[in-house]
C-alpha cells in the first residue's frame, strides 16, 4: 500500500503519496487535487489494474472513496479498503471549463 511522507528533497512541507519505487502524487497548491509527479502516471498507482492502463494523459485524482480533501484522499490511498473509487480529471481542467453555447433560445 502506499505511504505518506514528509520533507521529501524538493518538496518541504507538500504532503506525499510515496510507493515502493518512490513518490507518486503530492497535494496540489489548493488542496483539492492530487498530482502525480513528473513520470508518473494513474497506472503508477495500482500496477495489476489492468483498467488504469488505458488512461493516458495528466490526470489529477480529485476524489478517493467519498474524500475530497488532499489529506483525506492521502488517508483513503494509504489504507484503502477492498475497493477503491477514485474520481479523477484531467489536470488541465483542474481550474475549471470554459463552456459556449451558441444558438441558445428559451421559452
Amino acid at each position: 500500500a502506499p505511504s505518506t511522507e514528509e520533507g521529501l528533497e524538493g518538496l518541504e512541507g507538500l504532503e506525499v503519496v510515496a510507493t515502493r519505487e518512490g513518490p507518486l502524487l503530492q497535494a496540489d497548491a489548493g488542496r483539492f487535487a492530487l498530482s502525480f509527479l513528473d513520470g508518473r502516471r494513474l497506472l503508477d498507482l495500482a500496477p495489476s489494474c489492468v483498467e488504469l492502463a488505458s488512461f493516458e494523459g495528466n490526470f489529477c485524482i480529485v476524489a478517493v472513496n467519498g474524500a475530497r480533501s488532499s489529506r483525506e484522499m492521502v488517508k483513503e490511498l494509504c489504507a484503502p479498503a477492498a475497493t477503491l473509487h477514485l474520481d479523477v480529471l484531467e489536470a488541465s481542467h483542474l481550474s475549471g471549463l470554459s463552456v459556449q453555447l451558441e444558438n441558445l433560445s428559451v421559452g
